[in-house]
This record gives structure tokens, sequence and C-alpha cells, in this order.
């Protein structure tokens, strides 16, 4: 595991701060990333309108079957459990795509009302029906929201509802990556290690870790956001480990180019990538990370460009951002802020010129997109 090691000067004292990088499922940087991506399709295509919610059902035919005669529980045979829930995901899916009961969700079980969160308050008929369930009498107040067809078809819980709200994407990033069920505390002053919380707080079960041994898909979305990286002239990171030698870390790659700097530089060679905006470029061109060029899409998969938040504190690098929105076909840092032909000492006054920052209204979308 490679991480990016910074050391800083405080109170007197050096302090290490340790990251874990995004690439690491359930670090802090994973849940940001994933969730950015979900708010940038919302961004593109509005906020989806179902929420559907699919858990393993311990009992199905195919695992009791397998399970009989063996005296082994569900529980001691999480590869299998696991297995069979991701074959009945899949086929959730396929229906979905094929729209095979579509029809069938726009029914409600009844009345349904909003409360003042925008969260749905499902309504339940009272028609004096009782089940007992474990020395318990249990009467429909007891039964979620629930589609017949669906119920029949997987045998399982799953549940399905509206979603028109940005909350729904919160609710659904917090869900599937519930607070871990043991956790450490520690009062420390000189040392932020984010690996070391990782590997201490974290529980993993046994059907999780089945799951990505199986390299099973944790979170996936369609169509794919491309995450463009940019920085300030002179100013891109550069990942090395603490004992390489300075030599040795000039020679990087990354020292000289980036996603960024080869954008520009494709630029000047191809008249088709200078009528499109960085924000735009993924839809048709592809980073190829090996040879670390653009090269042209072969066919259009939708992919669209997405660049991370930068709260407008950070100054160049936030008006940069919003500079390479509306820029096309630059050849330098240089060409970013020129409007008119007029050459811009900072990428503020560029976007002055452009009439970007009149009023607060990038301000406001900084604050929104920071907050969502």
């Amino acid at each position: 595991m490679n991480s990016v090691a910074s050391g800083f000067v405080e109170n007197s004292m050096m302090r290490n701060r340790i990251k874990l990088p995004s690439s690491i499922t359930g670090s802090a940087g994973y849940m940001i990333e994933i969730y950015h991506d979900a708010m940038e399709l919302c961004r593109v295509f509005g906020y989806p309108n179902l929420f559907l919610t699919f858990t393993c059902n311990p009992k199905w035919p195919e695992i009791t079957r397998e399970l009989d005669g063996t005296g082994f529980k569900a529980e001691d045979k999480p590869s299998f459990c696991a297995r069979m829930f991701k074959m009945k995901l899949d086929q959730l899916m396929k229906d979905i795509r094929k729209q095979t009961y579509l029809v069938l969700l726009k029914h409600v079980m009844n009345v349904t009302k909003i409360d003042e969160d925008s969260y749905p308050i499902h309504g339940i008929r009272d028609d004096g029906r009782t089940v007992t369930k474990q020395g318990h009498d249990l009467d429909n107040g007891s039964v979620v929201a629930y589609k017949p067809y669906l119920l029949k078809r997987y045998q399982s819980h799953l549940n399905v509802e509206w979603s028109n709200q940005v909350a729904s994407i919160i609710y659904l990033f917090k869900y599937i990556n519930k607070s871990n069920d043991r956790i450490t505390t520690q009062l420390c002053v000189t040392e932020t290690d984010e690996i070391k919380e990782y590997y201490d707080c974290r529980y993993v079960s046994s059907c999780e870790a089945i799951w990505r041994i199986l390299k099973f898909d944790i979170h996936r979305h369609y169509p794919s956001i491309i995450r463009l990286s940019f920085c300030l002239e002179g100013e891109q990171q550069i990942i090395f480990d603490e004992e390489e030698l300075i030599d040795e870390v000039l020679e990087k790659p990354s020292v000289n180019t980036s996603m960024f700097i080869e954008w520009m530089i494709c630029n000047i060679f191809n008249q088709e990538a200078r009528e499109l905006t960085y924000f735009e470029y993924p839809t048709k061109f592809i980073w190829n990370k090996d040879n670390r060029i653009w090269s042209r899409r072969k066919r259009n998969t939708g992919a669209i460009g997405y660049i991370h938040h930068v709260a407008p504190a950070s100054g160049d690098l936030f008006f940069l951002r919003i500079l390479l929105k509306k820029v096309k076909g630059p050849t330098s840092y240089q060409d970013i802020r020129t409007v008119n032909g007029k050459v811009f000492d900072s990428y503020r006054d560029a976007c002055y010129d452009l009439g970007l920052l009149d009023d607060d209204k990038e301000y406001i979308e900084g604050i929104k997109e920071a907050f969502f």
C-alpha cells in the first residue's frame, strides 16, 4: 500500500499526516469520490426517481437445498450466500434494464404522505388482521411497504420507494457504508494516521470479506465518471516513497506531465480537441494511463468529465476551475487566462473580464457543491 506522507511544523512540534488514497474501499477519500460521482450524474441527468433496497435472504430455496443435511447454517457458508446474492442482484438489474416490471412500480401499497424533511410516510390500512410471530401479535402497522410481484419473484426484502431529492443520494452512501461495529478512541497530538485508524476501527464481516475476495462490485454506476485532475502551473502532485532519492523522484513521469498538461498538448495538434472544454473532453477522448496520453475514443460511451470541488478560499485554483468550464482549446496556462487577446495576470481577473464573477452566482454554486 502506497501512501502520501507530508510533514509540517505546528506548535514547535513535527507532526506527520498519513492519508489513505481513495482507491482503498471504505476510506474517507473513497466515500467522498463516489459521492461526488453520484452528484455529478444527478447534475447531468437529474435526481433518481426510484430507490431500491435489496437484501439477501438466507432462506432462499437454493441456499436451503445446498445446506440440507450438512448441519451448517447460512452464516457458515458466506461464499455460497455471496455468490447466490450476486446472481439474484444481476437478475434484478437485468429486469430493470429490460423494464419488465416498471409498470408495477407505479402503484403504491397505500396512500403515502411526505413529512417536513421530504421523507415518505407510508399509509397502512388497519383491517383488523393480525399474525403471531415469536410470541407477538403483529398487525399491518408492522408490515413495510412492498411490491407483491417483486416479493414473489425474489422472495426477499426488496423495498422500492420514489425518490425526488438530493437527500436520497446522501442516505444511499450512509446506508451502504454504515458506521463500524468497533471504535477505538485515542488522544494524539503528534500524528494523524488514516491507515492505522482504518485497521483499528473497522470490522469486516465474513460476507463482506468474501464479496471482496470474489471481486464483486462494491459500487457501480453508469455512465462512467472521469475524474479530471488539474493544478496551477508547476504545482502538479507527485507521489513518492520517503526513502526514494531525489534524483529518482525527478525522473518520474508525473514530474513533467499530467492528465491536465497533456490535455493542453493535445490541443496543439488536434482541431477537434480545440472545440471542447476540459470538462467535455472525456466525451470524445480517453486518458491512457500507461502511455500518459489522450487518445480518440472509438465509440461514444456517454462518459462524463468531472473536476473535484475547490473551495473559494483556495484562491487562483478556484478561479482556474471556473475557467476550465468555459475555455476551449488552450495550449498553455497563459491561454487559459487570455480573454479576447489580452493576457491577465491572474485567473481571477480573467473570470471577471468574462463576466463570470459579476455577481455571487459562482460563489453560491461553489458553496452548494461543497455542501451537497
